[in-house]
C-alpha cells in the first residue's frame, strides 16, 4: 500500500505554499513558534525558515540560528520524509550563510493524540497540508485511536484531515492562527458536518479561498480549499476568495457565518446567496413533493448487465463476461434497463437488459432462492455458477444480502421501475428526462418519482434555477462537470 493512501502524502507546490503563509499572516518577522503537523520533506517548513532569515537578515539582527531553533517546528509519521526534510531546512539555511541549526523535527503518529498533547496552546502559528487517508485505510488499531482521540472523527466514514484541525486548533495558543490547505469536500458532505460546527461554534473562521475544480497539485486530483483560521478571534464573518489552477486568486467579498447553512457551506459572493434566498421565498424542497432514488446496483455488472442480447424464442444469448462466447439464459429472467449516466433523450434504446433474479410479491421484490432458481431458471443459474468466482469476490468478500446470486445492495429494487425522471449522477448542465417505459429498470444515476404531471416537474428541473442552482450548492470537478446527486437534488426550492 502506497503512502499517499496510507500517509495522505500529496505535497504542495511552493506557489500554494507561499500564498498560504501570507494569508495565515506569517512573514518571519513575528516572535511566536509555527509548526507544521504532518510537515512530510518540508514543503511548508522550508519557505518559513527562509521567511524568518530574510526578516532576521532585514532587521540586521544576530542569532538567526537561536531562533529557527525555537520557532521552527515539524512533526510527522514518516522518518524518511523527515530525515530529507532535515536536509532542504539545513541547505537553505546554508544558502543564506546559516550553519549549524538543530532543527526541532519529531517522528511521532499525530492520531495518537496524547503523543502531541503536550504541545497544546504553544504555538502562534499551525500550517500544512494534513493527510488526506480515509479513515477505513488507517488498519484497525489505527482507527480506533483516531476515533479516541479526535472528537471531529469519532464516527461516520471521515477523513484523517478532518482530524487535523482539531489536532492544528489545539496547537494554536490563544491568538493563534491556524492555514492548512484541504480537500474542499467538508463544505458539503455528512463526514464534515462536525468539523463545520466546530469552527461555527469557535467563531475562528478568518478566510477561505477554495479552488473550485481547478487542480493545483501535480499528479493528483483534488479540489482544493484554504481556510485559515483564528483562535479566539470571535469571528462573525470571513473573507472569501477564489483561486485557479495557477495559485492566482481574487477576492470576492465577506461572508457571515450565519448565511451558511449547516447541511451544505455555500461559499459565494453575497449577491448569489441573496439570489438563492429569493428562490427559497414561498417555495418547498424538491424531496417535499417528489421521491428521489438511487438505481439498481449490482457490485458486477458485467455479470449481470448485457448490450443487444441475441433471443431465440425463449432463449437469449448473453456475452459471457469471462469466456467472450454467447451464452445462453432464459428470457423470462431479464428486465430491460437504461443506463442514466449516458442517457441522452427519452426516445433512445439503449438495448440494455439485466439478469433479474427476483419476483415481485405483496408489492415487494425478493430473490429467488438458488433451489426455486435451478428448477425455473436452470439456465441462469448454469451462467450464475460459471461467474460466481466474480460474485463472491464483490464488496471485498463479504457476502451479500440473500445469496451469492443477488444484487450486491438492494438499493433500487423496488423503486426502479415505473415512470420517472432520469439523471446522471454528474452534468455539465441540467439534463432531467421522463422515462415513461415502466417495465424499464436504471442504473448508474438518480430516477425522480412524483405523482403529478412529469413532463412539468422535468421542465422545472432542467430550468436555468437548477443550472443556477447546483453550480451553488453542489460539487464543481473538472471541465466545469458538476454534481446532480441526491444530497443536493433534494432541497432545490
Amino acid at each position: 500500500m502506497n503512502k499517499q493512501k496510507t500517509h495522505g502524502v500529496v505535497y504542495t507546490p511552493r506557489r500554494i505554499v507561499e500564498f498560504i503563509l501570507n494569508q495565515a499572516g506569517f512573514t518571519g518577522a513575528e516572535r511566536g513558534k509555527i509548526a507544521d503537523p504532518a510537515c512530510g520533506d518540508g514543503a511548508f517548513l522550508v519557505p518559513v525558515a527562509e521567511r524568518i532569515i530574510r526578516a532576521a537578515t532585514a532587521d540586521g539582527k544576530r542569532g538567526i540560528r537561536q531562533r529557527l531553533e525555537g520557532a521552527v517546528f515539524g512533526f510527522d509519521i514518516d522518518a524518511d520524509a523527515l530525515r530529507v526534510c532535515a536536509e532542504k531546512l539545513t541547505a537553505a539555511a546554508e544558502h543564506h550563510g546559516v550553519s549549524g541549526v538543530r532543527w526541532n523535527l519529531r517522528q511521532t503518529d499525530c492520531v495518537i493524540r496524547h503523543n502531541i498533547q503536550p504541545r497544546f496552546g504553544e504555538f502562534q502559528f499551525v500550517v500544512g497540508n494534513p493527510p488526506y487517508v480515509r479513515i477505513q485505510n488507517l488498519g484497525a488499531e489505527r482507527r480506533t485511536v483516531a476515533r479516541e482521540s479526535w472528537r471531529l472523527c469519532a464516527s461516520g466514514s471521515t477523513d484523517l484531515y478532518i482530524a487535523f484541525f482539531e489536532l492544528g486548533f489545539s496547537l494554536l495558543r490563544p491568538g493563534g492562527t491556524l492555514a492548512y490547505i484541504t480537500p474542499n469536500t467538508w463544505l458539503k458532505t455528512q463526514a464534515g458536518r462536525a468539523l463545520r460546527e466546530f469552527i461555527c461554534a469557535q467563531k475562528a473562521l478568518k478566510s477561505m479561498t477554495d479552488f473550485g475544480s481547478h487542480q493545483v497539485f501535480e499528479g493528483a486530483t483534488t479540489y482544493a480549499l484554504v481556510t485559515v483560521l483564528e483562535k479566539d478571534a470571535n469571528r462573525r464573518a470571513f473573507s472569501l476568495r477564489r483561486g485557479d489552477a495557477n495559485g492566482k486568486t481574487r477576492a470576492l467579498g465577506e461572508v457571515a457565518l450565519n448565511q451558511l447553512d449547516a447541511d451544505n457551506w455555500i461559499l459565494a459572493p453575497a449577491g448569489d446567496l441573496r439570489r438563492l434566498r429569493d428562490m427559497r421565498k414561498g417555495r418547498v424542497p424538491l424531496s417535499a413533493v417528489a421521491r428521489i432514488h438511487v438505481g439498481l446496483t449490482t457490485l458486477a455488472d458485467s455479470c449481470y448487465i448485457f448490450r443487444a442480447p441475441e433471443f431465440d424464442g425463449e432463449v437469449a444469448l448473453l456475452r459471457h463476461p469471462l469466456s467472450g462466447k454467447l451464452t445462453p439464459v432464459e428470457r423470462a429472467i431479464l428486465r430491460p434497463i437504461v443506463k442514466a449516466s449516458v442517457l441522452k433523450s427519452a426516445d433512445e434504446d439503449q438495448r440494455r437488459f439485466i439478469i433479474f433474479p427476483y419476483e415481485r410479491e405483496n408489492g415487494k421484490h425478493r430473490l429467488i432462492g438458488e433451489e426455486a432458481l435451478a428448477a425455473r431458471f436452470p439456465l441462469a443459474r448454469k451462467y450464475f455458477l460459471s461467474v460466481r468466482p466474480i460474485l463472491d469476490a464483490r464488496d471485498r468478500g463479504r457476502p451479500v444480502a440473500g445469496a451469492w446470486h443477488a444484487f450486491g445492495r438492494t438499493q433500487g429494487l423496488d423503486t426502479s421501475f415505473g415512470e420517472k425522471i432520469l439523471t446522471s449522477p454528474m452534468n455539465l448542465r441540467p439534463n432531467f428526462i421522463v422515462w415513461e417505459r415502466p417495465d424499464y429498470a436504471f442504473y448508474s444515476g438518480y430516477c425522480v418519482k412524483h405523482g403529478g404531471d412529469l413532463r412539468a416537474l422535468a421542465a422545472r428541473l432542467n430550468s436555468d434555477e437548477m443550472d443556477f442552482y447546483i453550480g451553488l450548492a453542489g460539487r464543481c470537478y473538472r471541465r466545469d462537470w458538476r454534481s446532480f446527486a441526491k444530497a443536493f437534488l433534494k432541497d432545490f426550492p
